[in-house]
């Protein structure tokens, strides 16, 4: 977890995965590392959860919408340089128009 925001942190749950991992441990430490580990998991799956609400998916798909471009493609033909773009929805008209 990561302490500062509360979120899950992928680095500090490699780094208990690491400690669990030491033959050395004393039973006493494993437990309060698995609990750490289970508290993490928590953390991790309660955001999983909160990606796939329905808020969350219309905001991203608003996001694909308004920004951005999925493919931009440039070729020379008969020594011209030609290229196109395919944009997302609302950017402006002038942007999704062939580049030559």
């Amino acid at each position: 977890m990561d302490q500062a925001s509360g979120g899950f942190d992928m680095e500090a749950f490699g780094t208990l995965m690491k400690q669990l991992s030491d033959s050395k441990l004393m039973q006493a430490q494993r437990e309060l590392l698995m609990k750490k580990v289970e508290m993490a998991q928590t953390v991790m799956q309660a955001e999983m959860a909160g990606m796939s609400a329905p808020a969350n998916i219309a905001k991203a798909q608003q996001s694909a919408r308004e920004f951005g471009c999925e493919r931009i493609s440039v070729g020379i033909q008969g020594g011209n340089l030609n290229g196109d773009m395919r944009c997302a929805e609302n950017v402006a008209p002038e942007s999704r128009s062939p580049a030559t």
